[in-house]
């Protein structure tokens, strides 16, 4: 029998949402992808390098505003190797690396749940001037070209469970998340999929987290249902989520 077990969603879903959000092109020097874990796989789409105000530019004293800039992206750049080294309570930091202005993170929870099992978290975090989040209405229109994704097995699956939500990830900083929960056993395959994707942008950063069970295949649909829950998994996202915003937030210049 042959077995697949893809703990997170597509990383393009994810891609799409923040092109759509910024109504900008990506970069393709900037894209960079994480190895997949042993347990599952994913693959994190890299941001463009921040964005340097045009106001900037156009300022009357040429040498005074390239100074800003300077000092801005400097500071900006002293932000992602911060979040690349930063260690959060709870979370064992398994990757931080930078690279083309923004920071790809991966982080597991230190304590396993009732069931033995842990999460992995994976993050890209930059800076957007301008951007503006999707809203949920945008992402729901998309749903046929998301399930899409998932591949034929999955999207078909009559008890597959698909959400498309708010998420407040701390006040004031509500992400579109969309969550995806799937098992399949038709006796030639046995399929998985279980994870949350987050997305959450406003005028000055974006972030995107993905989220999914760090856990053995599971052999019934009961045991993949049981191994971890929706809120363990949101709760831990939003655990990472405000460890991270006090750093990626910082609008004191370093020293």
């Amino acid at each position: 029998m042959r077995q697949a077990y893809v703990s997170i969603l597509a990383a393009s879903t994810l891609l799409a949402i923040t092109l759509g959000a910024c109504g900008k092109k990506a970069d393709p020097a900037a894209a960079d992808a994480t190895s997949p874990p042993t347990t599952g796989g994913s693959q994190i789409a890299g941001d463009a390098g921040a964005t340097i105000d045009d106001a900037a530019a156009g300022a009357t004293d040429a040498g005074s505003g390239a100074e800003e800039v300077d000092d801005e992206t400097a500071h900006r750049q002293k932000v992602l190797e911060r979040l690349a080294a930063l260690e959060v309570e709870g979370f064992q930091r398994m990757r931080g690396q930078v690279q083309g202005g923004f920071v790809t993170l991966q982080h597991a929870t230190k304590t396993p749940n009732a069931k033995g099992n842990t999460l992995i978290i994976e993050v890209t975090a930059g800076f957007c001037d301008g951007c503006k989040q999707e809203d949920k209405a945008a992402l729901e229109a998309r749903k046929d070209q998301i399930l899409a994704q998932y591949g034929e097995l999955h999207a078909k699956n009559p008890a597959l469970v698909f959400d498309i939500a708010e998420l407040e990830l701390l006040p004031e900083r509500t992400a579109i998340a969309t969550y995806v929960r799937s098992f399949i056993d038709d006796g030639e395959t046995r399929a998985a999929m279980h994870g949350l994707e987050a997305t959450f942008i406003d005028s000055m950063a974006s972030v995107r987290l993905f989220a999914y069970p760090q856990s053995p295949f599971p052999q019934t649909a009961a045991e993949h249902d049981e191994a971890v829950s929706r809120k363990e998994i949101e709760d831990a996202m939003k655990a990472l989520f405000a460890g991270i915003s006090p750093v990626l937030w910082s609008q004191a210049k370093a020293e």
